[in-house]
């Protein structure tokens, strides 16, 4: 047995001490019977595969003889004429059956007759109808453009009326400025010795904060 394991294997196991040889013997006998068993049903499913490719093999001979047969069939069925034809094509293009461009391809080459999509019912859209929606989109956007522009303008004239605005409040703001101003100095008459207590001298700036004018008493 071990010379046999050796042919084998090329090499001998080493055996564990206290370990029964002929255990060992056994688990290697059952090991080979294993790989004799996988060997069988592989050599089965090797015949199955044949059979398989044999029988794929002639269910493709019987279906190339079935299609010689039916092309000699074809070839011997009679012809309809081209308005039968046409006429058949135009009743499926009209009940949804058939594409009409593939219908009328199919005829051309059935028949080497030129057929327009029109022979079948097929009403073509007239280019005008194109140019018309064109047309109509390019007003709307001429349209959209002059009302943008009319809203730019009003709000540029808005700008403009609140600059004058501000000019103008600033120029009433001065006047006030000087009228109070000419107010303090005749109803206030300030000594050469005397102190004024307040703000300083006015000027007209962005913010000016709010004066007051005492006057001291006995002036």
């Amino acid at each position: 047995m071990q010379r046999d394991f050796e042919q084998d294997c090329g090499k001998v196991p080493q055996i564990a001490d206290g370990y029964d040889e002929q255990l060992l013997q056994a688990e290697l006998e059952i090991l080979r019977e294993q790989v004799i068993s996988l060997q069988q049903e592989l050599y089965n499913r090797d015949s199955d595969i044949h059979e398989l490719e044999q029988e794929l093999w002639h269910t493709n001979d019987q279906l190339w003889r079935l299609d010689q047969e039916i092309q000699m069939q074809s070839q011997n069925l009679p012809t309809l004429p081209f308005a039968e034809a046409q006429e058949l094509a135009k009743q499926l293009v009209q009940a949804g059956y058939a594409n009409p461009t593939a219908l009328a391809t199919l005829l051309q080459a059935i028949y080497q007759v030129p057929v327009k999509l029109q022979n079948l019912g097929v009403i073509p859209r007239p280019s005008k109808l194109v140019l018309s929606q064109a047309i109509v989109q390019r007003r709307v956007l001429a349209a959209e453009r002059s009302r943008m522009r009319s809203k730019m303008l009003e709000i540029a004239a808005q700008h403009d009326t609140f600059r004058e605005e501000v000019v103008r409040l600033k120029n009433q703001i001065a006047e006030s400025v000087k009228s109070l101003d000419s107010w303090r100095k005749s109803e206030c008459p300030v000594p050469t010795n005397a102190s004024v207590v307040g703000s300083p001298a006015f000027t007209l700036s962005e913010e000016m904060p709010p004066m007051q004018v005492i006057c001291r008493e006995g002036a």
